[in-house]
């Protein structure tokens, strides 16, 4: 009688191991793998290789060291296709806080006036010793370490779907926050976050590597790249691969900001400040003035790094303002991407926080004639052509005609446009106003058909504040999107301690 041989885990038809492998957690999966070397293999198929396609990138010595061994790995290194790069900032100010406001004169045994007793000081220095060492951590490898490290690790990957940046706010082991809770300490975010991406712009540079988006603290709250920083980093002056890379490049979405001297693109690049150590820095930043504004910055970076990057079908351009200055000062910097910039296969674009006059924005879509989802949001127009002037441009426009419209906040000459069209009566967003019959509209989204009614408004109303409920919060949203940062704070926009 001839013997058969018992099924096991590790002699399983390939069909039937990937079938169990679908009702299988990453944690169950990893153990499966560990099993045994035969397992290993096996388990190596498509369901493991969902978890390993998105990966968040820490740029410390353990964290990189972590990615090598994944880029390396001969199956698992072509399976990463999405790159999330981590701009962490440790920040002690709540431990701090903590620790002086309780911890002196605390009698044994016996609670604080808030309930709080020694083992809470105590977890507090635990935290902050534990914020501490991170730091160091994190500081362990010097700005061109970590560039080439990354560097080789991307070249062994060769091509992605994209790269994201993102930052976060590290307050204790426990305790990570989004950058918008971060009350006033918005400088140290802004120079971690510079640094990320020149490191991460000098890498891909270096490596070689094809991504097909890159998105730069898109949603990333109250954190932006300054736009000196964008194009005069040593990837954009002296490194001829980010030109090859560029062109791989199709969905391009930016975060920039007005002046923020980060010592990103200084040569050695200065260390990023501590959280509990920016007053100094707050103040000295607050202080530019118009004259210092316009000898430091350079408004042709963008449109330069843009240069890079000749076959986007997508672009973002957001645009946060960190000065006490208005944001007309920099309404030079879509002078230059309007006269320089030229992207044929650009489909959808979305402008936000943008000033410039009216003849650069019409200039702009012009030159670029096959977009067919368009957004504007806080664009403010100084003078040249008028809104209602771009309107008829955008109603006109038949090879191809715009499928979206998405309009929100316009101004001219810091007069608001209401986005009521003549042709509706009513809609949603004019119903918290049925009572008032002021009907502002504020936001508002076309499809094709609307857009070919006509981009035709009624005059705004007398009194701005008369009109919704939902108007207040949304102008207060506004200073968390735009900035600046420490405005955000005075309107309830920052929730840290």
């Amino acid at each position: 009688m001839a013997r058969t041989t018992p099924l096991t885990p590790s002699n399983l038809p390939p069909e039937c191991v990937e079938d169990i492998m679908r009702h299988l957690d990453l944690a169950s999966l990893k153990a499966l793998r560990l099993s045994s070397r035969k397992l290993c293999a096996r388990c190596t198929g498509p369901r493991f290789k969902t978890f390993i396609s998105h990966q968040k990138i820490e740029l410390s010595k353990s964290g990189l060291q972590s990615f090598r061994q994944l880029a390396v790995h001969p199956e698992l290194g072509p399976a990463a296709k999405n790159l999330v790069i981590m701009a962490t900032i440790y920040d002690q100010t709540r431990q701090r806080k903590v620790i002086n406001r309780w911890g002196h004169n605390l009698p044994d045994g016996n609670p604080t006036p808030s309930g709080r007793s020694h083992e809470v000081l105590a977890e507090a220095d635990s935290n902050l010793a534990w914020l501490n060492a991170q730091q160091q951590r994190q500081d362990e490898l010097s700005y061109d370490d970590i560039v080439k490290s990354l560097a080789i690790s991307l070249k062994h990957i060769g091509q992605l779907d994209r790269i994201d940046l993102d930052a976060v706010l590290v307050q204790g082991r426990d305790e990570t926050r989004t950058t918008d809770n971060s009350r006033a300490k918005w400088y140290p975010v802004w120079m971690r976050a510079a640094r990320v991406y020149c490191i991460t712009i000098e890498a891909i540079a270096q490596s070689g590597v094809a991504p097909k988006a890159l998105t730069v603290y898109q949603k990333t709250p109250r954190c932006s790249v300054p736009l000196y920083d964008i194009a005069t980093n040593r990837a954009m002056r002296d490194l001829p691969g980010f030109k090859d890379a560029g062109k791989s490049i199709e969905d391009l979405a930016l975060s920039i900001s007005t002046k923020v001297p980060t010592g990103a693109t200084e040569r050695p690049p200065r260390i990023p400040v501590a959280c509990h150590e920016v007053s100094s820095a707050v103040a000295s930043i607050a202080g530019l003035g118009e004259d210092q504004v316009l000898k430091v910055e350079d408004f042709g970076g963008l449109a330069r790094f843009l240069s890079f990057t000749p076959n986007l079908k997508a672009l973002e351009i957001h645009l946060y303002n960190t000065l006490f200055n208005p944001v007309i000062l920099y309404q030079g910097m879509f002078k230059s991407i309007a006269t320089e910039t030229r992207l044929p296969l650009l489909r959808k674009c979305s402008l936000r926080g943008i000033t410039a006059n009216g003849d650069w924005l019409l200039q702009f879509l012009t030159n670029h004639p096959q977009i067919t989802d368009l957004t504007l949001n806080q664009i403010s127009l100084t003078s040249g052509k008028t809104w209602q002037q771009i309107f008829e441009h955008l109603v006109s426009r038949k090879t191809p005609p715009l499928e979206r419209l998405h309009l929100s906040t316009l101004k001219s000459s810091q007069q608001m446009i209401n986005l009521h069209p003549t042709w509706e009566e009513h809609s949603k967003e004019l119903e918290e106003n049925s009572l008032s019959q002021i009907f502002f509209v504020h936001t508002k989204e076309f499809r094709a058909d609307e857009i070919q009614r006509g981009l035709e408004f009624r005059p705004m109303p007398v009194d701005l504040m008369q009109g919704s409920s939902g108007s207040y919060m949304w102008m207060h949203s506004l200073n968390k999107e735009y900035g600046p940062p420490w405005e955000s704070d005075w309107v309830g926009g920052g929730n840290g301690d």
